[in-house]
């Protein structure tokens, strides 16, 4: 007997995208495919949100709740209102009973207009690590709700507001389903195309050790392969500096802790979101394929056969555990095939996505940056993820300092046909000066000046945002004692204390206690904050006079 609203992937009925969205479509087609293994998944109907906003708001107090969201000075009160409106009894009971009590789960947006062979919306979702304790769960649920909310009136509506608010909220609240799976313990991942947006008539793929996550963002390292006909043309083995884990026990890691991962012992480097962390990876997994020519070979067997089932050209999320090889999910590949291999000069530069772009430069550090970027503004990033989507929609073209071709920075780019080179080192510390105007010609992947010409980039800096053994850090006078990076030490107060006070007090006491807690007594901080690779703590860093506190090299 189906639920009303969730359900597991194996009851789902055919052809329910209408509801389901297209994300759970495709997860549904791909759980029927002869040899494929996907992870245990649920499934949260559209309907359930309409149901949630039913049981706490009129029609009209809703539909007027949708006409404040495109006031900017009423966007967060909307947010607001939305997440803390109260849990309907029954849909509350139905979701907890449906889903098991084990674990974590990743939750995923799956929109009714997302990942359909007309337009996939790739990278405008949010997909969330959470375990099942209801509290969590239920809270993960409205985000993933809020998240699918602001990406279907921003993409659908904005452009079309005269039909009545009360028409628009039930389609915007009846929009959004969701995709439960268990999390995959996984040794290593990535994204594979099975037709390259880059390469002309040839597949591609990303991998890394550890969970996709690392890939998909593309802010680490992945080796890239280009295939043709399932051999292995080209590959590109890089130095893979850190990977991504997930913490399945609840337990909280400080950066610079020793742990056991799958390939072996190594050190947390820092939180990356709930319950993930990025780690550095193992010497010397860190310069090894990260797949065997059998995995290759596996992953484009799996590829070519959903592909034959789907009917279109599939961009798939795999990972390779214990138990073998998992897919993620799949969507349909909408834009356009190269006519000609993509662009990489001299500089290294990379096109992710062609055309040419003209316009002031923009360097963004985080999402909060949104209000000074303007339409045509090209903008200068490390990466980006779907907090990053209101500011991309505004550019005239991307320069990203990290990133593969299947990463998201490049795949909505692509979507959203804005030109785009990666790999420029520097572009958001130093390389670029906000406000000078450039043209991005991704077409034949330079960067040119008005005045000077073609720009050049200096190679990547090192990257010590962590505890390591004293050999690993690049000090002119190498201590005795332990050294953590000022970036560690504050991003590791900043997930212990909720930055509930931000003091120099609070992150001194702070230290004090890792030292204690550790067996670190002479441990010294290594000063990294001028590196604007790392990424997601630069608008705290602002906060702070922390120099006051870490001089330069000490406490």
């Amino acid at each position: 007997m189906m639920n009303r609203f969730c359900f597991p992937i194996e009851e789902l009925p055919s052809g329910g995208a209408l509801t389901l969205g297209g994300k759970a479509e495709n997860i549904r087609k791909l759980s029927a495919v002869p040899g494929i293994r996907i992870p245990r998944t649920w499934v949260l109907d559209a309907r359930a949100l309409l149901c949630f906003l039913r049981a706490n708001f009129t029609a009209r107090e809703y539909g007027r709740l949708v006409q404040d969201y495109f006031r900017s000075d009423l966007r967060a009160p909307f947010f607001a209102t939305l997440a803390h409106a109260s849990w309907p009894e029954d849909l509350e009971k139905e979701i907890l009973q449906s889903i098991p009590r084990k674990g974590l789960l990743i939750v995923r947006s799956s929109g009714t207009c997302e990942d359909s062979a007309g337009t996939s919306l790739a990278g405008h979702y949010e997909s969330i690590v959470t375990p099942t304790d209801p509290k969590e769960l239920l809270f993960t649920i409205k985000s993933c709700w809020l998240v699918g909310l602001r990406v279907y009136l921003d993409h659908i509506y904005r452009r079309n507001s005269a039909r009545p608010w009360r028409k628009v909220a039930e389609d915007a609240f009846s929009s959004i389903a969701l995709v439960f799976q268990e999390l995959v313990d996984a040794a290593k991942s990535g994204i594979y195309f099975s037709r390259s947006p880059v390469h002309p008539d040839r597949e591609c793929l990303v991998a890394n050790w550890g969970t996709c996550h690392a890939c998909v963002d593309g802010k680490m390292a992945s080796d890239l392969y280009v295939l043709h006909k399932g051999e292995v043309e080209s590959r590109s083995l890089r130095h893979k500096f850190e990977m991504t884990i997930c913490e399945t026990t609840g337990k909280s890691y400080i950066p610079g802790e020793e742990i056991e991962t799958s390939i072996g012992r190594t050190q947390v480097h820092l939180p990356y979101g709930s319950y993930l962390y990025s780690v550095r990876v193992p010497v010397p997994y860190d310069r090894r394929a990260v797949l065997s020519g059998s995995e290759v070979q596996e992953l484009h067997t799996a590829a070519m056969r959903i592909r034959e089932e789907m009917g279109y050209e599939i961009d798939m999320e795999w990972s390779f555990s214990a138990e073998g090889l998992f897919i993620l999910q799949v969507r349909p590949i909408t834009t356009r095939p190269p006519e000609t291999a993509a662009a990489q000069n001299q500089t290294g530069f990379m096109t992710a996505s062609p055309g040419i772009g003209k316009g002031p430069v923009k360097i963004v550090l985080s999402p909060d940056d949104i209000c000074k970027v303007e339409e045509g503004d090209v903008i200068a990033v490390s990466a980006t993820d779907p907090d990053f989507m209101p500011i991309l929609y505004r550019a005239s073209a991307i320069v990203a300092e990290d990133g593969s071709p299947l990463c998201h920075t490049a795949i909505v780019a692509r979507e959203l046909k804005i030109p785009c080179i990666l790999g420029v080192s520097g572009a958001t510390s130093g390389v670029l000066t906000e406000g000078e105007t450039i043209i991005v010609d991704a077409n034949s992947g330079r960067i040119l000046r008005e005045e000077s010409g073609e720009m050049t980039a200096p190679p990547a800096p090192a990257r010590n945002n962590v505890i390591y053994d004293v050999a690993h850090l690049d000090l002119p006078d190498v201590p005795t004692e332990p050294v953590i990076a000022a970036s560690a030490l504050l991003y590791g107060f900043y997930m212990e204390s909720d930055w509930s006070d931000p003091s120099v007090g609070a992150i001194s006491a702070f230290a004090e206690r890792l030292k204690r807690r550790h067996g670190l007594s002479g441990m010294r901080v290594h000063w990294d904050l001028n590196d604007h690779r790392n990424a997601g703590i630069e608008q705290d860093q602002r906060l702070l006079d922390l120099k006051a506190l870490f001089k330069k090299g000490g406490v």
